[in-house]
C-alpha cells in the first residue's frame, strides 16, 4: 500500500477535480479506498472546520465501464471552484448519450450548460455525440466539465430539463429535442419545427393554442403535461404507448393530443413502451406494453389466472387505447410510477408513500415474488427513490438505510467474475453502500446529500455541500499521518 497522503492541486477559472485513488498495491477488499475515504469524512467533527460558515460545492462520480477489463470502477471527487458565485440546478443524465452527465449550472445569474464524460469514448460514441451537439470530436478526450455547444438563439439560455436530459426549456418559451426539433409557443399558437429541414411540410402548427406547457418528458417518446390538464406527446409509439394509431413505422413525428375521454389529467409519466396517465381526481390509466401485467392492467383475467401468466411468462399484452389500471385497489391513490427493466416490475408509489408492486421480482434475500399489485414490504418510511440503469430502484428511507428493488438472484459459480450480471448487481452494491455511508455524515458539515443516478447506464453523481476546503483538510490529515505514522497511508489523493 502507499505510505503516504500525496497532495498536489491546480485551479483555474471554471473548477478544479478531486480524484480519490486506491493505493498502489491490492486491497484485500475492493472498496477499501472509497469506504476508508468515507470513515475519514465520518470521523471529522464540527470542531475541526476553521470557517463554519464556508460551504462548498463537491460531487462524487462513479461510473461501471463494463468494456473495460476491470471488475470495479472508483467513485471520484469533483470538487468546484467556491469562488466562482455558482450553483448547480441540475444533474441529469440524458437518454440518447452513453456515460454522459449534464450539468445546468447557475454562474453570477446566469444559466450555462455544461456536460460531463465518465470515460473517453470510443470512435462510435463520438460520432453520435457529434451528431447531437454540432460538435468537433476534440471535446469529449478528457473528464472536464466542458460548455454544451448546442445552437441556442442569441440571449437563449436552458431554464430547466426533462429527467432524460434530452428536452431543455428556455427563457424564451421554446423546449428544444436535443434531436433536432423546437417547440415554440407565441401568439396562441404552438409551433413544432425540425432544425435541418427548411420545408414547410416539416412544421406543424396548433391554433387557437391557449395553454401553456407545465412539465415535460422523455422516455423514448416524449409527452407534454399543459396547465389546463391536456396531454400532447411524439416519438416513438411502437407497443401504441402514445394512445394514437398509425404513424410511419409505428413514429409519431409532430407533437399531437393524446388526452382522452374528455378527462382533466395532473401527472403523465412515460415509461419504456407504456405511458401511465393520473387524473386530477386521482384515478389511474395506462397504454402500452402490458408485460406481467406491469401496466396495472388486468386485460379482464381473475387474479388467479394473472398470477398464473406471469408464473409461466405468458404475460404478454398490448393495452390500447388507454385504460384504467383495475389491478391497483382503488383505496390507493398513484403518485408515480417506477420501471425496471424493459419488461420487468412497475412499482407504483402511494400517498402514503407505500410502494405496490406488478410483476415478478426477487426479494432482498433472493427469493422470487409475483406481485399483483401488493405492498412491497420496507423496514421504514420512505425518504427519497431513483432509478438506477432501468434495472433497479434505489429506496432510501428515513432510518438512513438503502433498499435495492430489481436485483437478481445470481449464483457466481454460474458466471465468469465479469459478466454484466455479476458486475451490476456489484456496482449497485458499491452505490447503496457510499448513501448509506454519506448519509450518516453530520449535516453541519456536509449538508444534504443529494443523489443522481443514472436511469439509463451504469453511473451516479452525488453532490455534498462541505464546510471545509479539500485541499486544507487533507494536507492537514497528511502531516498528522506522517507525525503519527498511523491513519491513511493505505490511501492516495491525486488532485488534477
Amino acid at each position: 500500500m502507499s505510505e503516504s497522503l500525496n497532495t498536489s492541486a491546480t485551479t483555474n477559472d471554471d473548477q478544479f477535480y478531486c480524484h480519490l485513488h486506491h493505493g498502489e498495491e491490492e486491497h484485500e477488499h475492493d472498496d477499501e479506498g472509497v469506504i476508508n475515504f468515507c470513515e475519514i469524512m465520518s470521523n471529522t467533527k464540527l470542531s475541526d472546520i476553521n470557517d463554519q460558515n464556508c460551504k462548498q460545492t463537491m460531487c462524487l462520480y462513479y461510473f461501471l465501464n463494463k468494456d473495460q477489463d476491470v471488475s470495479d470502477g472508483e467513485f471520484k471527487i469533483m470538487k468546484f471552484n467556491n469562488q466562482l458565485n455558482l450553483t448547480i440546478e441540475q444533474i441529469v443524465h440524458p437518454q440518447n448519450l452513453a456515460s454522459t452527465a449534464m450539468f445546468l449550472i447557475n454562474i453570477c445569474g446566469i444559466n450555462h450548460l455544461y456536460y460531463f464524460k465518465y470515460c473517453i469514448a470510443d470512435d462510435d460514441e463520438n460520432s453520435h455525440i457529434e451528431h447531437e451537439f454540432n460538435s468537433s470530436n476534440e471535446v469529449f478526450i478528457n473528464e472536464h466539465l466542458k460548455l454544451v455547444p448546442f445552437p441556442f438563439r442569441k440571449n437563449e439560455f436552458v431554464t430547466k430539463f426533462d429527467k432524460s436530459g434530452t428536452l431543455m426549456k428556455t427563457n424564451l418559451n421554446s423546449i428544444w429535442d436535443s434531436e433536432g426539433s423546437i417547440i415554440s409557443v407565441n401568439n396562441n399558437t404552438l409551433e413544432h419545427s425540425y432544425l435541418m429541414v427548411n420545408d414547410q411540410s416539416n412544421i406543424k402548427y396548433i391554433e387557437n393554442f391557449n395553454d401553456e406547457i407545465i412539465h415535460f418528458e422523455r422516455n423514448g417518446h416524449r409527452i407534454f403535461l399543459t396547465k389546463s390538464g391536456k396531454i400532447y406527446g411524439y416519438g416513438e409509439n411502437l407497443y401504441n404507448q402514445l394512445n394514437l394509431n398509425g404513424g410511419n413505422d409505428n413514429f409519431i413525428q409532430f407533437i399531437s393530443d393524446i388526452s382522452f375521454d374528455s378527462l382533466s389529467f395532473k401527472k403523465v409519466i412515460p415509461g419504456l413502451f407504456k405511458t401511465h396517465f393520473i387524473t386530477e381526481n386521482g384515478k389511474l390509466y395506462a397504454s402500452g406494453e402490458n408485460s406481467d401485467y406491469n401496466l396495472g392492467c388486468s386485460e379482464g383475467k381473475t387474479r388467479q389466472e394473472i398470477h398464473n401468466d406471469i408464473s409461466i411468462d405468458n404475460g404478454k399484452f398490448q393495452s390500447n387505447p388507454a385504460r384504467k389500471c383495475d389491478i391497483i385497489d382503488e383505496k390507493y391513490e398513484i403518485e408515480h410510477v417506477y420501471q425496471i427493466g424493459i419488461n420487468g416490475l412497475s412499482i407504483f408509489l402511494t400517498r402514503e408513500k407505500k410502494l405496490l408492486a406488478c410483476g415478478k421480482y426477487f426479494d432482498e434475500n433472493g427469493n422470487q415474488v409475483i406481485s399483483i399489485g401488493d405492498i412491497y414490504p420496507l423496514d421504514g418510511e420512505i425518504d427519497q427513490l431513483f432509478i438506477c440503469a432501468n434495472k433497479y430502484l434505489l429506496v432510501i428511507t428515513k432510518n438512513g438505510k438503502v433498499h435495492v428493488i430489481g436485483k437478481r438472484n445470481i449464483d457466481p459459480k454460474n458466471y465468469n467474475k465479469k459478466s454484466t450480471r455479476i458486475l451490476e448487481d456489484r456496482f449497485i452494491e458499491r452505490v447503496k453502500t457510499q448513501i448509506e455511508t454519506l448519509i450518516s455524515l453530520d449535516e453541519r458539515i456536509f449538508g444534504k446529500l443529494e443523489i443522481y443516478p443514472n436511469p439509463f447506464d451504469m453511473g451516479c453523481v452525488l453532490k455534498l455541500e462541505m464546510s471545509l476546503d479539500l485541499i486544507i483538510f487533507f494536507k492537514s490529515l497528511r502531516s498528522q499521518s506522517l507525525q503519527s505514522k498511523t491513519g491513511f497511508s493505505d490511501l492516495t489523493f491525486n488532485f488534477c
